[in-house]
């Protein structure tokens, strides 16, 4: 999947010669947590809407660019990486980056979880299963071989928990039988933390989905 297609302009970036009222202005307007300044398509920073109600509102933007934040994804980036960047940083809008270090657009967190709520991980019909092992031990191309071994195919993949030298994934399969998976699982070591059961999973992180999407567009 190609990232940039996402690319976003709509809100425009600001300078640090313009206004905190102008940025005040762009919250407003939009529903976003933060206004990219730039310089010369160069990335300064970010601020953040709560910042806004402490300062005078014909102060510039450089004059307080102690209080920009800096965080941004490289167009290179695939959306799981990117998806993380968002909660690490609290954010709803992303600031993306070229080759050349260049501001080029930015991605919004609404864009992202519709695209996740496409991907066969949730839409697809099978199971989820969660399965667990050391952490220098596990291997996804394991994975996947045991999951084809017995028939099977392994729609997603995502590390869920990492906690000291264990590793735990979320596999979302489809298979004539899942039996046979876990049992294969378990001899190559793979502790099951999950049965097969996904119906309650996948309701609720659709649920979560739909309820981001709802808020974001609030």
């Amino acid at each position: 999947m190609e990232i940039i297609q996402y690319l976003n302009n709509e809100i425009l970036p600001l300078t640090p010669d313009d206004k905190l009222s102008e940025a005040i202005g762009r919250f407003k307007n939009h529903s976003c947590t933060h206004i990219v300044v730039v310089q010369d398509n160069a990335l300064l920073g970010l601020l953040s809407e709560l910042d806004m109600d402490v300062f005078d509102p014909e102060k510039k933007l450089g004059d307080v660019a102690y209080l920009y934040q800096m965080f941004f994804v490289q167009a290179s980036m695939n959306w799981l990486e990117i998806l993380s960047r968002f909660g690490e940083n609290e954010s709803n809008m992303m600031p993306v980056l070229d080759e050349q270090q260049k501001y080029i657009g930015y991605i919004d967190l609404t864009s992202l979880i519709t695209t996740f709520g496409e991907t066969p991980f949730l839409t697809e019909p099978g199971a989820v299963v969660i399965v667990e092992k050391a952490l220098q031990d596990y291997s996804l191309s394991e994975i996947s071989q045991i999951v084809e071994t017995e028939n099977g195919k392994l729609l997603g993949a995502l590390v869920s928990k990492m906690d000291g030298d264990k590793i735990q994934l979320t596999l979302k399969i489809s298979a004539m039988s899942y039996n046979e998976i876990m049992q294969s699982f378990r001899r190559y070591g793979y502790g099951i933390v999950s049965g097969v059961n996904d119906d309650q999973f996948i309701k609720n992180l659709k649920e979560r989905s739909a309820y981001l999407r709802r808020y974001l567009d609030f």
